[in-house]
């Protein structure tokens, strides 16, 4: 079977990531936002460090950083998501 396009491969891990957002908002239910809280100042401040995107600091962290348990991938993916729709929604908002 051919190699898929790049395109499709963005979109096939998009979608996965929301899944692993989605699973873990059902997972932790009142506690996924105090559980991603941590995680989205850890990839701030590696955004500021970096002078990166959501996205390629939350590789660099998953890269550069210690091993993490399946808990903090889940988590640090998870505010990713979050982060990148706030961006999203930011973007689309008027200049005041």
């Amino acid at each position: 079977m051919p190699e898929p396009r790049a395109s499709e491969k963005v979109v096939r891990i998009a979608a996965q990531m929301y899944e692993m957002r989605d699973f873990a908002k059902r997972a932790f239910g009142a506690e996924y936002a105090t559980r991603c809280a941590p995680w989205i100042k850890i990839i701030m401040a590696v955004q500021r460090s970096r002078r990166c995107g959501v996205l390629p600091a939350l590789l660099r962290l998953h890269h550069d950083g210690p091993p993490l348990s399946g808990f903090d991938v889940l988590l640090s993916v998870s505010a990713a998501v979050e982060m990148s729709e706030t961006d999203r929604i930011l973007e689309k908002l008027p200049n005041a």
